[in-house]
């Protein structure tokens, strides 16, 4: 019984290791993605969510900026169309 015990002792200890070690190996990962916000003692998580959100806000302004430039790309075409008609 004491053999069976130190047994599953040493594996949960070889368990702990390997488990050390794969977390090593995603907070490098998270890293190389971008996923610390400062360097050396400041680090801070980036805020995924806030950046999707960020990044919805710009794509909806763009999308209007673009909404509003073909308006006026519609009427200055319209006001030349007229100015044009009316010299012949």
């Amino acid at each position: 019984m004491l053999r069976v015990r130190e047994k599953e002792i040493e594996n949960s200890k070889k368990q702990i290791d390997l488990n050390n070690i794969q977390i090593t190996k995603l907070r490098e990962k998270l890293i190389k993605l971008g996923g610390t916000g400062g360097e050396g003692d400041d680090k801070t998580p980036v805020d995924w969510e806030q950046k999707y959100k960020g990044q919805v806000q710009l794509r909806t302004r763009l999308e209007k900026a673009i909404k509003q430039l073909e308006k006026q790309n519609v009427y200055q075409g319209n006001v030349i169309e007229k100015v044009t008609k009316s010299d012949d």
